[in-house]
């Protein structure tokens, strides 16, 4: 696994999980304690910071794992 695994969109992936779960934008951003309008730029293709990340995969029931490169 390299780096091309870290730089999935995140817009899609919160989006498809979300849509999974039958879970509204408004539901996701109650949930997880952010504006509605950070939800909707993340899933629109805008900026999303790693905390925020986090933080709405753990109300989707995700977590980020990091993992150490092979050299």
């Amino acid at each position: 696994m390299g780096l091309h695994t870290v730089k999935m969109k995140t817009n899609t992936i919160i989006r498809d999980i979300r849509c999974e779960q039958n879970m509204t934008i408004c539901q996701l951003a109650d949930r997880s304690g952010l504006h509605r309008n950070t939800v909707q730029r993340v899933e629109t293709g805008g900026g999303v910071s790693l905390s925020n990340f986090e933080v709405m995969l753990a109300v989707l029931g995700y977590e980020i794992e990091i993992m150490e490169m092979e050299r």
